[in-house]
């Protein structure tokens, strides 16, 4: 296994702050617009809360959506976040 890996199995929190610091990064040099950031963080939201309803064996199969979901959502929301400062 990867080193880095290793490390960050080690601070799950690290693997949120990560999109959350890129999406800030992101918004200030591109100047995202919001609507696109609003569509994203819906469609995020949808697949996070229809994969709460899915059955364990689906959970299973598609756990790789629903942690590329989370991923979007924090990214989303550090892009908004530096659209409110």
């Amino acid at each position: 296994m990867h080193p880095t890996f290793v490390i960050l199995k080690k601070l799950p929190f690290t693997r949120l702050l990560l999109p959350f610091i890129a999406g800030i990064i992101a918004h200030w040099y591109l100047k995202l617009e919001i609507e696109n950031l609003l569509y994203t963080l819906s469609l995020s939201l949808v697949i996070i809360t229809v994969y709460q309803f899915l059955p364990l064996a689906r959970k299973y199969y598609l756990r790789w959506l629903h942690g590329i979901a989370i991923l979007y959502l924090f990214f989303v929301l550090g892009a908004l976040y530096r659209d409110w400062e």
